[in-house]
């Protein structure tokens, strides 16, 4: 029997502990508009500090609850680990992974997995098209080092796996798309044109850095 999605994802991703959407849309567009601002504000060491501690506020939240979400739509799918393996042509479920493996995901629920476990399982030749396969486990990978990074404080490394995570794809689309942490995609590529700050007026940040978006443009 294959763990219920719902299930991983209420341990993993509780509803208690979620963002609601338009928060995750407001720090979704923090995160970028403060990370402009911070570089544009290098000329004025008060104002470049003051954006710098806000920009690690919400790269620090934000990071967290795509960590989360990341990681339930992951253990979600390497459930499917032993069915791909049965399914696949000529083999009976006894061959194409190493003991080792099969032991480890019958021993150990998708839940309790450790994630270096997980990437192994997703690099096997054994995924067909639709489920799991290398691009879960490139996500598996990012989200290893995006925890290491969360873990040690690292704002350089947050800030990159940040926006990194945005990217990562399943094979029908983004993966944050199986949660609550969905972006739409014109987001996703709206970002991409945040280049001055006459920009960030069509975005839809927070009225907090509404404001320091304001007060930029009066000191520039």
């Amino acid at each position: 029997m294959i763990l219920s999605r719902n299930i991983i994802y209420s341990k993993v991703y509780p509803r208690e502990r979620r963002m609601n959407r338009t928060n995750i849309q407001e720090k979704f567009w923090d995160f970028y508009a403060l990370e402009l601002l911070t570089a544009k504000s290098k000329g004025s060491y008060l104002q470049h500090q003051r954006m710098a501690n806000l920009l690690k506020e919400v790269t620090v939240a934000l990071l967290n609850e795509q960590i989360m979400a990341l990681e339930a739509s992951i253990r979600g799918e390497v459930r499917y680990f032993y069915r791909a393996c049965k399914a696949r042509s000529g083999c009976n479920g006894s061959c194409c992974v190493s003991d080792f493996l099969k032991s480890v995901y019958k021993n150990n629920s998708p839940i309790k997995m450790n994630l270096e476990t997980i990437e192994a399982i997703f690099n096997k030749k054994i995924w067909k098209r639709d489920y799991g396969g290398k691009r879960w486990a490139r996500a598996t990978k990012a989200l290893i080092e995006a925890k290491k990074a969360f873990q040690a404080g690292d704002l350089r490394g947050m800030i990159y796996y940040v926006d990194r995570i945005f990217d990562l794809q399943h094979n029908n689309g983004f993966i944050l798309d199986k949660t609550n942490f969905a972006i739409l995609k014109i987001d996703l590529d709206k970002r991409h044109n945040l280049r001055n700050i006459k920009a960030l007026k069509y975005c839809g940040v927070s009225k907090r850095v509404r404001g320091e978006v304001e007060s930029f443009k009066k000191c520039a």
